[in-house]
């Protein structure tokens, strides 16, 4: 679970946040904003396992659609496999 904020973008954009074991980019987007924005929003995404596109275990990745934009992300926790 993290809060995910970008800032100071050149262009409008989206930005999707995903799991690095994914060989593609997900069609949704976890923040949408426009040029000189500063936009937070929480995001929940799962680790990536060492299968598939994986360049690591444990790693997450963020996909920037168009020009440049800063990046925040403040990690809040995390779900662990509930005891049986």
């Amino acid at each position: 679970v993290i809060n995910t904020t970008v800032t100071q973008p050149t262009e409008p954009s989206y930005l999707t946040v995903f799991p690095d074991d994914l060989c593609s980019i997900p069609l949704a987007s976890n923040l949408n904003y426009l040029p000189g924005q500063t936009v937070p929003n929480l995001v929940i995404v799962r680790l990536s396992i060492m299968q598939g596109c994986a360049n690591a275990a444990g790693a997450i990745d963020f996909y920037n659609s168009a020009g440049t934009v800063h990046v925040i992300a403040d990690v809040f926790g995390y779900f662990t496999a509930a005891a049986i």
